[in-house]
């Protein structure tokens, strides 16, 4: 596509704004997102672009753009994936206590933009880890069909990104992930701040025993002590499966690799 600022006078096209083209042939795993949201950080209140400006339908093309004045220096971020969450102080990619994560991908950019057209080649990255838990069943422990005894909540002190810098943003996260099937449980998480993740197991009322918490364990912890080259600092997060075999208090976590190239995708 050909962009052009019409002028009668040359010298004149120092006011043409320059168009910036985010290139995303290569990226597959945007192909089932309608929309990807770009903010620009460096003009938020320019007559060219409003920041968290959402671009809608422009996917299939492999190509989206905005425009800005020409500068020596443009900055700001896009997103995929944020359905459900908030956009928070204009830069933070945020969920409500007691809702899931979304499956985020996100990329910044810091370009000058001198010329009247910019390419930008993309460079996403995964910024939420797919969770599942699945509790073992044994001869010792085997839930009647229908009746699986327990529920889960996880929680941390993240509660989202920030687009701009990547950084993990700090709150009180607490979500009780749905039973996909008897006994295997999802959630999404975003990258961890610190080392709060934490798996709650709770008894349901009415059942074998009266409702309360039967465990609590701490999950970086374990992660990390299972897998010494996992790190929430990783470009793309991988996804983890966790099993656990209750009868003997025990976790046995697996990482796993991606189920697509766009990540797992609840509710699509």
């Amino acid at each position: 596509m050909l962009v052009s600022c019409r002028s009668l006078v040359v010298e004149e096209r120092r006011d043409c704004p320059s168009f910036l083209f985010f290139d995303i042939a290569n990226h597959g795993r945007l192909d089932s997102y309608h929309r990807v949201r770009i903010a620009d950080f460096t003009y938020p209140e320019s007559n060219f672009l409003v920041a968290d400006t959402t671009v809608i339908g422009r996917i299939q093309d492999k190509s989206f753009y905005m425009k800005v004045p020409k500068s020596d220096a443009v900055q700001g971020f896009g997103i995929a994936g944020f359905d459900g969450a908030s956009i928070r102080d204009g830069s933070e990619v945020v969920v409500d206590d007691g809702k899931d994560f979304v499956p985020l991908f996100r990329f910044q950019f810091r370009t000058p933009a001198r010329e009247e057209q910019v390419l930008i080649p993309v460079e996403l990255s995964k910024d939420y880890c797919a969770l599942t838990l699945r509790f073992s069943q044994t001869d010792s422990f085997s839930a009647p069909p229908g009746l699986f005894p327990f529920y889960l909540i996880i929680r941390s002190h993240t509660v989202g990104i920030d687009g701009l810098s990547g950084i993990p943003v700090r709150g009180d996260f607490h979500y009780r992930p749905r039973e996909e099937q008897e006994g295997v449980f999802r959630a999404l998480i975003p990258r961890q701040a610190d080392r709060s993740l934490t798996l709650e197991i709770w008894a349901k009322e009415g059942l074998y025993v009266e409702e309360g918490m039967v465990g609590s364990y701490n999950l970086w912890s374990f992660i990390q002590e299972s897998y010494e080259g996992f790190s929430w600092e990783a470009k793309d997060l991988p996804d983890l499966y966790i099993e656990i075999d209750f009868t003997e208090s025990k976790l046995a976590v697996t990482v796993q690799p991606w189920i697509s190239e766009g990540g797992i995708h609840y509710d699509a």
